[in-house]
């Protein structure tokens, strides 16, 4: 997780790795399972340890403010979600989509990163880019489309060098004012599962332009829920030099 300390007009960052939720990791997995078999197993090492999930976490990003000489307002300013995998991510063939499905308060929704491997497709999702998308959802209006790097590129999906993990990042403010009406503080993320899948881009015989649909190398069962916020700390009250 990273920490922001604004102070006197400039901005901090002081960077943090490992789980950065007070509750985290919200999903977790068994080791040796990346098979893309319908039964949760260990296989090592017929399994694909740069895709095999160990746990996911939810996470709220945020900025610690000074108020007067010894107070602390938190305001929220995105949220992260980070994957854990055996071994470093990485794709040694097509492109990978990493994936949690959650009910964003009460509606379906998605949030998806792709990692680009050497056998990526023209159609793949490109390398470091994430979406998100909630359906089937009419109380919304106007309805809210999946919302891509290409139009947001502060939305990303970046394999971190020092965890290995594969962490995607939502700033709020790279959202429109209806987009924030969903994902925002509060925001209830309920009964969240995660998958990775190779794209839609699995092209299998080169020029013959044979193609198969999005193959699941691993997945996850439901974990916990989890309300983007509740991990900020409470503001530490200004009792001297107060505005």
């Amino acid at each position: 997780m990273k920490r922001s300390l604004v102070w006197g007009g400039i901005a901090i960052v002081l960077a943090f790795g490992g789980q950065a939720s007070a509750g985290g990791p919200q999903i977790t997995d068994i080791a040796g399972d990346a098979n893309g078999l319908v039964v949760s197993q260990d296989t090592r090492p017929a399994s694909y340890d740069p895709a095999d999930l160990l746990s996911v976490t939810l996470s709220t990003e945020y900025v610690a403010i000074p108020v007067g000489e010894d107070g602390i307002r938190y305001e929220e300013t995105g949220l992260d979600i980070r994957f854990r995998t055996l071994a470093p991510v990485r794709s040694d063939g097509p492109t990978l989509k990493f994936t949690v499905y959650a009910d964003l308060n009460g509606c379906p929704g998605s949030f998806v990163g792709f990692l680009a491997g050497p056998l990526t497709n023209p159609g793949d999702g490109r390398g470091g880019t994430a979406s998100w998308s909630v359906n089937d959802c009419p109380e919304l209006v106007p309805f809210v489309h999946t919302v891509s790097t290409a139009e947001h590129e502060r939305f990303t999906a970046t394999p971190e060098t020092a965890t290995g993990d594969m962490v995607l990042s939502y700033p709020f403010d790279a959202l429109t004012a209806e987009q924030r009406a969903v994902l925002r503080v509060g925001t209830h993320l309920g009964s969240p599962r995660a998958y990775v899948h190779t794209t839609h881009g699995a092209d299998l015989l080169g020029s013959f332009g044979v193609w198969v649909g999005a193959v699941a190398i691993d997945w996850t069962g439901t974990g916990t829920d989890f309300v983007v916020g509740e991990d900020v700390p409470p503001d530490v009250p200004c009792t001297r030099g107060c505005p």
